[in-house]
């Protein structure tokens, strides 16, 4: 039986609270405020694309894929037995036949015994039904390996599909982090500007007004 569960799979389960974390710092960007001279202030507003739900519905789809994949890798395993049975009692009856047909052509040519009829018959009955049962069985196998096949193929697809997603939110969020950063630098530049015009103003205000009193 081979292992589904990948090293992948332990940082998927983590997914979650990565994603919280992106919707805090998601949150606490839309509240940042910039700064642009003394009378314009202006918003900033980034929002990461909200994918939680969706990864963990591909999540549990794959686990149930994995659930199913898994059953039926046993039932493979079942058949596999049962046509190994089926496979050893045809060897049997092949070698039971051989015998009788031995047997028939050492003796001189008269009617066959009634046991021996009877045995025969039972056994042409026997070989004929187990080679139905092993068409079916064979037919059934083929069926599931198909879908076990598109099933792995599948997953395969939702992995992509995780990949690429995980990829594109660690682009977004580095992306978001440069602009924060750069709007911050923004926000301080502006302040120090309005600090130095205001106290520019004061010293101007201080200095007319000496001259007044003076």
């Amino acid at each position: 039986m081979v292992d589904t569960q990948s090293p992948d799979q332990g940082k998927k389960r983590k997914r979650p609270e990565a994603e919280e974390e992106t919707s805090t710092r998601t949150k606490r960007a839309r509240h940042e405020t910039t700064t642009e001279g003394p009378s314009k202030r202006a918003t900033v507003e980034e929002s990461l694309p909200e994918e939680a739900p969706r990864d963990t519905q591909a999540q549990s789809e794959l686990a149930t894929l994995q659930a199913r994949i898994l059953e039926l890798e046993a039932r493979d395993r079942a058949r596999a037995k049962e046509l190994a049975y089926f496979q050893a009692a045809l060897r049997d009856c092949r070698e039971e036949v051989v015998s009788l047909r031995a047997r028939a052509q050492a003796r001189p040519p008269a009617p066959s015994p009634l046991e021996d009829q009877v045995k025969w018959n039972r056994l042409w009955s026997t070989l004929t039904s187990m080679r139905q049962v092993m068409r079916e069985e064979g037919a059934a196998v083929r069926a599931q390996q198909r879908q076990l096949e598109s099933q792995q193929r599948q997953l395969e697809s939702q992995q992509r599909l995780l990949d690429e997603r995980i990829l594109f939110d660690g682009v977004a969020i580095r992306g978001e982090q440069r602009e924060i950063r750069r709007l911050r630098t923004e926000v301080r530049e502006s302040t120090e500007s309005v600090v130095e015009s205001l106290a520019y103003v004061y010293h101007q205000l201080l200095a007319r007004f000496g001259e007044a009193m003076g």
